[in-house]
Protein backbone atom coordinates (compact mmCIF):
# COMPACT_ATOMS: atom_id res chain seq x y z
CA UNK A 1 0.00 0.00 0.00
CA UNK A 2 1.16 3.50 -0.83
CA UNK A 3 0.93 6.16 1.85
CA UNK A 4 1.03 9.64 0.34
CA UNK A 5 1.32 12.96 2.15
CA UNK A 6 -0.08 15.87 0.15
CA UNK A 7 0.70 19.55 0.75
CA UNK A 8 -2.13 20.92 -1.39
CA UNK A 9 -2.09 24.36 -3.04
CA UNK A 10 -4.60 25.80 -5.55
CA UNK A 11 -2.42 25.24 -8.62
CA UNK A 12 -0.02 22.52 -7.47
CA UNK A 13 0.79 20.06 -4.72
CA UNK A 14 3.91 18.67 -3.13
CA UNK A 15 3.67 14.96 -2.38
CA UNK A 16 5.84 12.57 -0.40
CA UNK A 17 5.22 8.85 -0.41
CA UNK A 18 6.11 5.56 1.17
CA UNK A 19 5.45 2.20 -0.47
CA UNK A 20 4.92 -0.03 2.56
CA UNK A 21 5.63 -3.19 0.57
CA UNK A 22 8.94 -2.17 -1.00
CA UNK A 23 10.13 0.58 1.37
CA UNK A 24 10.48 2.97 -1.58
CA UNK A 25 10.11 6.65 -0.68
CA UNK A 26 10.09 9.81 -2.74
CA UNK A 27 8.71 13.26 -3.24
CA UNK A 28 7.57 15.33 -6.18
CA UNK A 29 5.84 18.59 -7.09
CA UNK A 30 2.70 18.00 -9.17
CA UNK A 31 1.07 20.78 -11.22
CA UNK A 32 -2.72 20.57 -11.52
CA UNK A 33 -3.31 22.44 -14.81
CA UNK A 34 -1.15 20.20 -16.99
CA UNK A 35 -2.52 16.95 -15.54
CA UNK A 36 0.54 15.89 -13.52
CA UNK A 37 -1.49 15.33 -10.35
CA UNK A 38 -4.19 13.32 -12.09
CA UNK A 39 -1.60 11.18 -13.88
CA UNK A 40 0.32 10.53 -10.65
CA UNK A 41 -2.75 9.28 -8.79
CA UNK A 42 -3.96 7.22 -11.76
CA UNK A 43 -0.64 5.35 -11.68
CA UNK A 44 -1.00 4.37 -8.01
CA UNK A 45 -2.53 0.99 -7.19
CA UNK A 46 -5.75 1.41 -5.24
CA UNK A 47 -6.26 1.89 -2.46
CA UNK A 48 -3.53 4.41 -1.70
CA UNK A 49 -3.90 6.30 1.56
CA UNK A 50 -3.60 10.07 1.03
CA UNK A 51 -3.18 12.42 3.97
CA UNK A 52 -3.72 16.13 3.42
CA UNK A 53 -4.18 19.24 5.51
CA UNK A 54 -7.39 21.26 5.66
CA UNK A 55 -7.46 23.56 2.67
CA UNK A 56 -9.92 25.34 0.41
CA UNK A 57 -10.64 24.46 -3.22
CA UNK A 58 -10.03 20.78 -2.57
CA UNK A 59 -13.32 19.13 -3.52
CA UNK A 60 -12.34 18.38 -7.14
CA UNK A 61 -9.19 16.64 -5.89
CA UNK A 62 -11.03 14.60 -3.27
CA UNK A 63 -13.54 13.44 -5.89
CA UNK A 64 -10.73 12.56 -8.32
CA UNK A 65 -8.80 10.34 -5.93
CA UNK A 66 -11.93 8.72 -4.50
CA UNK A 67 -13.11 7.89 -8.04
CA UNK A 68 -9.74 6.16 -8.52
CA UNK A 69 -10.34 4.05 -5.40
CA UNK A 70 -8.01 5.90 -3.03
CA UNK A 71 -8.75 7.04 0.51
CA UNK A 72 -8.33 10.55 1.98
CA UNK A 73 -7.26 11.03 5.59
CA UNK A 74 -7.70 14.63 6.67
CA UNK A 75 -8.32 16.60 9.86
CA UNK A 76 -11.70 17.90 8.73
CA UNK A 77 -13.17 14.41 8.13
Amino acid sequence: MMIIGCDFHPSWQQVSWLNRETGETGEQKLVHADGQAKSFYEQQAAPALIGMEATGNRQWFIELVQDLGHEIWAPWR
